[in-house]
Parts: C-alpha cells; structure tokens; sequence
C-alpha cells in the first residue's frame, strides 16, 4: 500500500473535506503521485481523517479525486500524527503537517512505513486510541545510556552538548539539521525557550515524556531550525495561512473581506514578509555592489530601437552616435540644434559617473565611466561616434522596467524615472550610499495599492498623462514646456513583471510569442502579486474598464480561452499574465459585498475574515483579570442584533492587553470611535452595548434665552457622555450580570 498525508483548506470548497475528494488539475504537482488505491491522513476542518482513493472524476467541470471516508475523525492531532511510531520521522511530516503547503505547490506527502504496519493496522481505529502507537520523547540522565532498539526520540548530553540518538526510524534530512541552541535561552524566542527549559529542567532528567507534553515539532524546531527564525507553531497553523493556500489551489482572484480588526491586512502582511525574507517563497537576489548616489547617471540609448547594442554590450567604449562627425566641425555646431545640446551634456561627464543603457522603458545594462569625457580628443576622434571607456557594472538578461519612455537622450536620469530606477537597480542587487547589506535580498514580488474614490482606469490600466519636458538637472535656464505621454497604471505595470517572472523582457515580448509557449512558461512561473487594500473603495466597473473579463483564470495569457484586448490609449494588444495573483481586501463595514459590482463578484473567491474571539483565550493573548474572548463575544452578539454582521468588531482589537491602560487605550482609541461611527448621533446606543459603566447621562441645564415659543422636547432631551473606566470590574460587567 501506499500512504500520505493531505493538507485540504476549507476555504476554497468546504464540501471537500466533507464529502471526500480533492479538486486540482489531473495532471497538476498537488495529487503529488496519489491516486485510486492510496490512503491519505487527511488534515483540515479541524480534524485528521483516514481516506482511501476511489476514483478520478469532474465535479463542476473541474477535475476532482474522489476518496472513501474511512474515518471521519481519527480523534489525534498533527503531534500524534507525526509521533506514530511505523513512519520514518523526516521534515516533510514534522513541518508540513502543520505549516502551509500551498509554496510547494503540493497537496499531499507520501509517508514512509516500517512493513510491519499493515493495512489493517492503518484502518482499525483502535490504533490511534493506544497510546503505545505514538512515540515519546525520552531526555536521557547523565548515566543513562541510548536504547539501540527504542521506537522513542531520544536525548542525551555529551560534552556539555545536546544530542539526538541516530535512530533507525530518523531521515538524514533531521540528523544532520541537529544542532544544540539551549545557551540562547532568553534571547527572544519564547516558544523555543519554553522547549529549552523542559529538556534541561532537573526534572526531566530521565523521564518519558508524551507528545502533550513535549511534541517532536517543538524539539525540531529548537535544534533543527536557527535560534532566531521564525517560530513553528505546535498545531496547523491557522485561517491565515489557509486562506494564503488558495492563492496557489486555483483562484487567481481572492478578496479577503470582513468588519474591522479580523485580520485581512495582516494576512496580507504576512505574505508580503514571506516574500521578503523566505527563500523558500520569494526569490533571493545575489548583491551586485554599492553604487554612489553622489554621482551623476546618465540616460543613453542604444541607437534607434536599440539596434546597436548588441555591438556596445561586447566593447568598453560608450558615447553617444549622433555626435559623430558626419554632422560637421562639433566645435561650430548651432546652438539651436539638439546636437548642441548634447555635446554640452556630453561634456559634464566625470569619471565615476554611471551610463544607464535604456531602450524605451527598458535599462538593459549600467557602466561606469573610467575617466573624464575629454571634447576636444574626441572631437578628432576616429571613431563613429564620440565615447569614453566604461567598466560593465551589470548587463540584465531581464531588463528593468522603467515608468516612462520620453526623458531625452543623453541626460541626467532624475525626475520621474529616479526612482523607479533605484528601484530596479535594488531588485538587480545593487545598494546605494553607505547602506550595507546585513541579510540577503529578495526580488520584490508584489506591488501593493490601495483604491479611493477618485481612482480611475488611467490609473490602473493605462493613460495620458502630462510631464514636463526634459529633465530638471539638464540646463536649469531651460524653460520647460508640458508635453503628454500614454504612461502604464499599476495593473499594467504588475502584468510586466509578471510576464518578466515567466522569463520575457516584459508583457509585449510574451504577447508576441506562440499561445503554447505562453501556457508552458505561464504555468511554471513564480507567482507576481497585486495587492488592492479597500477594493471596494474604488468604483471597480471603472477602474478595470473593458479588462475585467480578462482576469478570469481561463481567459489569461496561456488558458484554454485565452482572450487578447486592444488598449484604448495605446492600442496594443493586452493581456493578463497567468501567473498574476490578485488580492483584494475590503471592509464591510464601509461597504457590504452585495453592493458590490456583480462582475466583480462573478471573478473573485471571497474569503470571510470573520472575529475569532478563541484567539484571545490562547495563552499568548490571555489576560487574567478579563475574559477577552467572552467580552468580544457579547459586544459582537449585541451590535449584530442592533445593525448586521458587517459592522462586528475584530479580535485584532484586544491582543495586546496586559494591564488595565491596555485595555482603556483599546477602548478609547479602537473600539469606542468605531461605535460612535456606527452608531452616530445615537450614544445611548453604545450604552446598550457596553453597559452603565461606559456612558452616563449629562446633567440638565437651561441653555435657551426666554422666548414664546414650546421648546420642552429640547430640554427634556438627554444627552450622554461616554466614559473609559479604570476599574477592571467595569470591563467584566460587560459580559457578567446581563
């Protein structure tokens, strides 16, 4: 037999973990070699069940691998699971079964067995009631010496050293990732610390301890992993990463969308730091070298439409071609022509300055000067056109995409294509000033934007807009008239690098390419992600325009529909990258998703960020004076009965609360403007929520000068002051004494 465990999120389709079978392409890396016959320890919902592989088939015109339910709930967690003493103990089944999969692009993991685990075995559910089926971990005395024929983990010290015995059952991957870090304990990482003070507790010495106790996660976490690196959690890790999964199970398209506090910003954040800082997700830049910001870059283009720089990039001389002598004595050039102007230009160039070769938007390559450009030698000079030599800095396979194609030739790069340079040249690897890389580089794979009313389609797809002429640094006696150019917006620019992701120099080299070709590279593709915060700020229908068919998954560059649109601006042919991700959050509180456009709907998974008050009773968010969990629960109760779902409040709100300033901060500053925004004009209104502790009636007063007139339903009016107490009861009446 062949066994596995699967990873399924509830989120995408929570009929899957319901009624047994897995929706991905037949052919695609998530089945990862399972099929009809296998067994799979199924992880999701909350649960481990035990699936047998039925059959492939199509559900809703996907293909699905339905499985039999062997068990529905095995009654173990991810720790038993991975301490069941017939497996081989590697990362994959230590780590995966409880970090997200979705990176790998893999929805099951075969594990491996000793023979003697037989089918039967594997289906009794009597198995996983013995408590003699799972491993434990063993902390060796210091007389104690390794059981060669122990099923259980053990440690031991020698040396003054931690070591785990070599057992049969152990993959390499674990033994040779071992290594000691007790003596950084109280250095900042309190779960590993945690871990440290159980082994090497006096205590411990000699004793057998089960999963509950010490889990095998907890030990590969502190001595297969740095001291400092990110924290493993010691159960699946939660809705966060789930709903990150979806991003790779097939929807290219996901809003994250829930009332304030929920967490739909900081799951975001949360892939964007992956991004940045985990090779096993972003893409690691190798440094190139610093580049002094003090000098002067200099824009030269490569001939027109770049047709002489496949003989540049293999020489070390550049200048520039239209100063070349056919045009004459250059010491009696017009000053009225551009040729004039850019034998002055030409003449401002210093050793240490930085030639940027840029062919349209393109910057194919950057050199630095090796000397002063010298006019009058060059002016006699033989060659072609007038150069100086250069030392080759970088010469980019992918090029940078700048954000506009209109500076002059032969100028000082400034203005608006500054900084869109630094940014390129940063992702090439390259720093600026005194900056030092300490950690390594990550290509930046998002782009993150944020929707307002006043966004528009010229924004985001593409549109005319003004700039000045020239640049400021070139003459400043210049005067600078306005001229217009067709500039990319955001989504444009995002497709460019998506395309770039899939090994083109941009959008227009993969449109140009054969639809076959474009699948296959689309399909391998990293990932490029478009980030919209408050997608439902903006007007959608409008931003997106005529392109919001283009989105859908099978309508993408390389899909079985491929569609290709004309810009209107522009007219180029237009299409959506498949390996372009977009991610939208929005705040129902500002707007309900059923005011959404329908096409807009039609198009995105939604993924509800609902409160989760059980957050704040885990002990790092626990707080002894108050139960968080029960107080948010009756603040939520009360406001879905007064208006709806949309307007609840997040957990996000009471996270940090340890002293009673805490929570009058959280109260004063989050949770009692959001209630005065709800509920404006109505204070009583937050007195029903909170109770008499958090508002108070303001006294009567005569406020009105004698006149002849009723105005009794004005002064018999009450007026409400709310109030942030300082006692902690005041916080328990919440929930207590309803």
């Amino acid at each position: 037999m062949k066994l596995f465990f699967g990873k399924i999120s509830t989120k995408i389709d929570k009929t899957q973990i319901v009624n047994g079978y897995y929706r991905a392409a037949k052919e695609s890396s998530w089945f990862n070699g399972i099929g009809p016959g296998d067994y799979s320890y199924t992880i999701g919902g909350g649960k481990i069940q035990l699936w047998q592989a039925k059959e492939w088939s199509k559900k809703d015109g996907h293909d699905v691998l339905q499985f039999n339910i062997i068990h529905s709930d095995l009654g173990i967690n991810t720790k038993q699971l991975t301490a069941i003493k017939h497996f081989t103990l590697g990362m994959e089944l230590v780590v995966l079964t409880v970090r997200s999969t979705a990176k790998s692009k893999k929805a099951f993991f075969p594990i491996e067995f000793r023979p003697q685990f037989t089918e039967a075995m594997l289906k009794d559910i009597n198995t996983y009631k013995n408590p003699d089926t799972f491993r434990r971990i063993h902390i060796l005395g210091p007389n104690d010496k390794p059981d060669q024929t122990s099923e259980d983990i053990q440690l031991y010290k020698e040396d003054q050293q931690w070591k785990l015995f070599n057992s049969s059952f152990i993959a390499k991957d674990i033994t040779e990732a071992f290594q000691d870090n007790t003596n950084m304990l109280g250095s900042g990482q309190g779960n590993k610390d945690k871990t440290i003070r159980i082994i090497t507790s006096l205590n411990s010495a000699g004793k057998t301890l089960v999963s509950e106790e010490l889990s095998i996660l907890q030990i590969y976490d502190l001595f297969c992993c740095a001291y400092k690196s990110k924290e493993i959690p010691d159960s699946p890790e939660d809705e966060i990463k789930d709903d990150l999964d979806i991003v790779n199970y097939g929807s290219c398209n996901v809003i994250l969308y829930g009332p304030p506090g929920t967490g739909k910003t900081y799951e975001v954040l949360n892939l964007i730091e992956e991004l940045d800082t985990n090779e096993k997700v972003g893409v690691q830049i190798e440094p190139k070298g610093n580049l002094n910001v003090k000098r002067t870059f200099w824009h030269l283009a490569p001939g027109q439409h770049g047709f002489l720089w496949d003989d540049l990039k293999v020489g070390n001389q550049l200048g520039y071609e239209w100063c070349s002598n056919k045009f004459g004595d250059l010491n009696q050039l017009d000053p009225s022509t551009e040729h004039f102007n850019v034998r002055k230009r030409f003449s401002y160039v210093k050793k240490g300055d930085y030639f940027c070769i840029i062919r349209g938007r393109q910057c194919l390559a950057i050199a630095e000067s090796l000397a002063d450009y010298d006019f009058n030698e060059a002016k006699n000079n033989s060659f072609e056109f007038q150069t100086v030599e250069v030392n080759w800095l970088a010469q980019f396979d992918t090029p940078i995409l700048l954000n506009t194609t209109s500076t002059p030739t032969f100028s000082r790069i400034g203005d608006q294509r500054w900084k869109s340079l630094i940014d390129g040249l940063t992702e090439k690897g390259f720093t600026f000033g005194d900056e030092v890389p300490t950690k390594p580089i990550f290509k930046k794979l998002y782009k993150f934007t944020t929707f307002h009313q006043s966004y528009s389609y010229e924004d985001f797809i593409e549109g005319i807009k003004p700039r000045l002429s020239g640049d400021k640094s070139d003459d400043e006696d210049q005067i600078r008239d306005v001229e217009y150019e067709i500039a990319p917006g955001i989504f444009h620019n995002a497709c460019d690098k998506a395309a770039q992701l899939a090994g083109y120099s941009d959008l227009m080299e993969a449109m140009k390419d054969t639809k076959e070709n474009r699948a296959d590279k689309f399909s391998k593709a990293q990932p490029y992600y478009l980030i919209i915060d408050e997608i439902n700020r903006g007007n959608v229908a409008n931003i997106f325009g005529e392109l919001i068919t283009l989105i859908e998954k099978d309508k993408r560059l390389g899909g079985d529909q491929e569609t290709i649109a004309s810009l209107p601006y522009s007219k180029e042919d237009f299409g959506v990258p498949g390996n372009l991700i977009l991610i939208g959050t929005m705040n129902t509180a500002d707007r309900s998703i059923e005011a959404l456009d329908s096409a807009l709907r039609r198009r995105f998974t939604f993924i509800e960020k609902a409160p989760e008050a059980g957050i704040l009773s885990q002990e790092r968010y626990k707080n002894t004076e108050v139960d968080l969990e029960k107080m948010l629960n009756s603040i939520n109760s009360r406001i879905e009965l007064l208006l709806d779902k949309d307007h609840l409040v997040g957990h996000s709100y009471f996270m940090d609360i340890k002293t009673v300033a805490d929570i009058q901060t959280a109260f004063k500053n989050k949770l009692i403007p959001l209630l005065e925004e709800y509920f404006y004009g109505k204070p009583q209104m937050i007195g029903l929520i909170l109770g008499p502790d958090f508002i108070k009636p303001k006294e009567k007063i005569t406020l009105f000068k004698q006149f002849d007139t009723d105005f009794s339903d004005l002064t018999d009016r009450k007026r409400y002051q709310v109030i942030i107490p300082e006692a902690w009861q005041a916080y328990r009446n919440i929930y207590e004494n309803n």
